[in-house]
């Protein structure tokens, strides 16, 4: 189930709509990375019936992604 609706988390119209600037680093990474790839990867460490609702995989993939480009720990 995660794994089929990972692109949900923030549709291509949303993105156009909430994040004006090209460049945003967020937009890019949307573009350049294999997201399938890599959630293919991980959807083995997730269970949906157990602890409570998280965010979705895709965008803490992505904060994590954008804290080590910037060197935050």
């Amino acid at each position: 189930m995660v794994a089929s609706t990972f692109k949900e988390a923030f549709p291509e119209g949303w993105v156009k709509e909430h994040i004006k600037d090209s460049s945003n680093e967020l937009v890019i990474l949307r573009q350049v990375f294999p997201w399938q790839k890599v959630i293919e990867q991980l959807i083995g460490f997730y269970c949906e019936g157990k602890g409570r609702n998280g965010k979705s995989l895709r965008v803490m993939v992505a904060l994590q992604i954008i804290g080590k480009l910037r060197h935050l720990k």
